[in-house]
């Protein structure tokens, strides 16, 4: 605990005071900001694809499941765009939800209906 606390004063606490100095906040913002046209060209994204492969091991490190799941279109535009939406869908759909703020992983009204969506939208599950 007391390495903890020695590691905040010696490098978070410097940070905060230097972020409180708008010249060293607007160097870091230019150091850390990419320009106009620095991201992927229209070619480029539309011949790009995701694939995430997730596997499960127990504490032996045996494999014990794995699932993949695999989109043929952009991730940075168009599978996220994707993802968002039929989230959106599910939630306006699903009968009864109340409460605040979910994550698709906790939302019930989510489940199956909206890996559903998401195969309709052109995106493959496998387990």
């Amino acid at each position: 605990m007391l390495l903890i606390l020695l590691a905040i004063a010696i490098f978070a606490l410097p940070l905060l005071l230097l972020a409180r100095i708008p010249a060293f906040r607007r160097g870091v913002a230019n150091f850390t900001k990419g320009s106009q046209g620095d991201g992927p060209s229209v070619a480029e994204r539309k011949g790009a694809s995701v694939k995430v492969v997730t596997v499960a091991k127990d504490s032996s490190g045996i494999v014990v499941g794995q699932s993949v799941v695999s989109c043929p279109s952009d991730p940075g535009y168009g599978s996220t765009a994707k993802w968002v939406a039929e989230c959106a869908l599910c939630l306006v759909e699903a009968p009864n939800v109340t409460g605040g703020v979910f994550t698709p992983a906790t939302c019930k009204a989510m489940g199956y209906n909206l890996i559903d969506r998401l195969k309709k939208a052109n995106m493959r599950f496998e387990y």
